[in-house]
């Protein structure tokens, strides 16, 4: 599908019902499977399909259309779909950890006709990014839980994600089981984390691959405490307030926490 418009004193118009439009697809090969002309409609677009043949060639397929000497220009993939001989389930014990915590992953290679995959190589590697905790109902109060100096708009976001935790290799047993053990204790992020667990899976006898995913996420603490600002600005004299709240990992206020708050002065220079 293309849409097409005339600039005409700086505003698109539709162009006339009827303006014919040059299509053509090619493939990767240079050969041209669609190559026609057809009327714009009423909405000034064109629209059409065609029907790829069994043997089409692989790779990137494209579309050109050109209207009164202008071309626009598309293409996409056509790629070889091989249904995988077996699947893979990956858990973790937990959905939830506290900063310290071992956790602890399985991974099950079997068959889709039900036997295990024994003896399969399986290469693992987990990573981490920041994680922002957003569980608590907020109500009419905007509550941050998270630390400022990883918040502001113009820190560096350099390092916040894609951290590197576990990678090793290892191989599925006689029931098409690996369980790996993933550390969690980091004592340099000012946030929790949410750790990424991504698997491959290679079938000795095919070499065919299969990969997955999962996620968990690592709390620093068990507790989260949120703190809000009743006003935005507030001028020279005037006195302010700024709610607190204290939650579970679910999101649930938990009373009687004590702890210390601090004030202090940022200034913002441009430069």
């Amino acid at each position: 599908k293309a849409m097409a418009r005339s600039e005409v004193d700086g505003k698109y118009q539709l162009l006339p019902k009827g303006t014919l439009a040059e299509v053509t697809v090619t493939n990767n090969q240079g050969d041209k499977i669609v190559d026609k002309t057809i009327p714009l409609d009423e909405h000034s677009t064109v629209q059409d399909t065609f029907t790829l043949a069994n043997d089409a060639p692989l790779g990137a397929y494209y579309v050109d259309v050109k209207i009164n000497g202008q071309m626009a220009s598309a293409y996409f993939q056509v790629q070889e779909y091989k249904k995988p001989l077996f699947k893979l389930d990956i858990a973790s014990d937990q959905a939830d950890y506290i900063q310290g915590d071992q956790a602890k992953v399985t991974i099950d290679a079997r068959y889709f006709f039900g036997s295990s995959l024994p003896n399969a190589k399986v290469h693992y590697q987990v990573t981490s990014d920041d994680y922002f905790f957003s569980r608590f109902d907020q109500g009419d109060q905007d509550y941050a839980f998270t630390d400022n100096d990883t918040a502001c708009f113009y820190c560096d976001w350099e390092g916040r994600s894609d951290k590197s935790r576990v990678e090793d290799t290892g191989y599925t047993d006689g029931n098409g089981r690996l369980v790996f053990t993933v550390p969690t204790t980091f004592t340099d992020e000012k946030e929790s984390q949410v750790f990424n667990v991504n698997v491959d899976v290679k079938d000795a006898s095919t070499q065919e691959m299969v990969w997955t995913s999962m996620q968990f996420v690592v709390h620093k603490s068990d507790t989260y405490v949120g703190i809000a600002s009743n006003v935005y600005l507030i001028k020279k004299n005037e006195s302010a307030s700024f709610p607190i709240i204290t939650t579970n990992l679910l999101g649930n206020p938990v009373p009687n926490i004590s702890g210390d708050v601090s004030l202090f002065k940022r200034t913002y220079t441009t430069i």
